[in-house]
């Protein structure tokens, strides 16, 4: 059974797809959350030890600081990065996948191409959008919505088949 999909590619998918990425970090998502508990058991310290006070304000500024870092200045880089992206014509494309047993077809308004299942390392899901996984930090995303009433399960099984594994 082919699966034919047709969507536009726009900077939402490409910010869906950079917000995976960036949340699929373990490694920096850990040592983000091993500085924040220090920074909280020096903090819980420094209250037991001083009551409180200037001390307290000193290991405060840093959580703060990663805080804002982690919550507003990445996820506003990203869609900057994006919407740069999108003003250079780069996105906002129609594009056309058919996957059968043998390879995916991909189509755009200027080009055509074959793609074959072993040149995937993974795929990963959001709610919006699957990402087949190309390279390290390099995928094709696909709209859920670009799935009719089946093709989503059919998707799921074939790239199962295919020993595709899901991260």
């Amino acid at each position: 059974m082919k699966i034919h999909l047709k969507y536009e590619h726009t900077p939402e998918l490409a910010y869906d797809f950079a917000n995976h990425y960036w949340k699929s970090k373990r490694l920096l998502k850990l040592i983000f959350a091993a500085i924040v508990v220090v920074l909280l058991v020096q903090l819980i310290i420094t209250f037991v030890k001083d009551g409180g006070g200037e001390e307290a304000l000193k290991i405060l500024m840093p959580i703060g600081m990663i805080l804002v870092i982690w919550l507003w200045l990445i996820p506003a880089s990203l869609k900057k990065q994006i919407q740069r992206a999108d003003k250079q014509s780069k996105l906002g494309t129609a594009r056309e996948m058919i996957f059968d047993e043998e390879e995916i077809l991909i189509k755009t308004a200027n080009s055509e191409s074959t793609f074959s299942y072993q040149g995937l390392l993974h795929y990963g899901a959001s709610e919006q959008s699957y990402f087949l996984y190309i390279g390290t930090n390099q995928a094709m995303t696909i709209p859920k919505s670009a799935f009719s009433a089946g093709e989503e399960e059919a998707f799921r099984e074939l790239l199962l088949r295919k020993e595709i594994p899901f991260l």
